[in-house]
């Protein structure tokens, strides 16, 4: 798994002397054997099951103070910062693989899917004379044809 670094002066870059993460290792292991405890965590959940986990570490002494670590689906990272205010920065650009609204917006489209459901009375996917005549028309036009085969 590569390791970078952030500053905000010269962005990320790879870190070539690094302990290797070994197959199959949780990141909890392989922050504590490289010296890091665990302080903080964000999560972005889809359909109730995390996709995208961010997790912060620190340590007392040496060159990368502050670690985080991203693991999701698609990508897993390790990126170390020299100092609280690099790791600041850090957590600042890493805020999007957190901050998912989907769970927000499948409430949103379900509150309007019901709102939709008690006006019309039927799928806010379909349409009706009412809602979006062109469309009601073509759909009736399909189901004829269908209907004369």
């Amino acid at each position: 798994m590569e390791v970078l670094s952030y500053s905000q002066a010269v962005g990320f870059a790879l870190v070539p002397e690094f302990i290797e993460w070994e197959v199959g290792e949780e990141p909890i292991a392989f922050a504590d054997r490289a010296g890091f405890f665990m302080y903080d965590a964000d999560a972005a959940y889809v359909g109730g099951e995390s996709e995208n986990v961010l997790t912060y570490y620190y340590k007392k002494d040496g060159p990368w103070r502050y670690m985080a670590i991203l693991d999701s689906i698609s990508i897993s990272r390790v990126i170390l910062t020299e100092n609280q205010a690099e790791e600041i920065a850090l957590r600042l650009k890493l805020m999007a693989f957190v901050a998912t609204p989907s769970d927000s917006l499948n409430r949103i489209n379900t509150v309007l899917d019901r709102l939709f459901r008690a006006y019309h009375g039927h799928d806010p996917l379909t349409a009706c004379n009412e809602c979006d005549p062109a469309q009601a028309r073509e759909d009736r036009e399909f189901s004829n044809r269908l209907q004369q085969r």
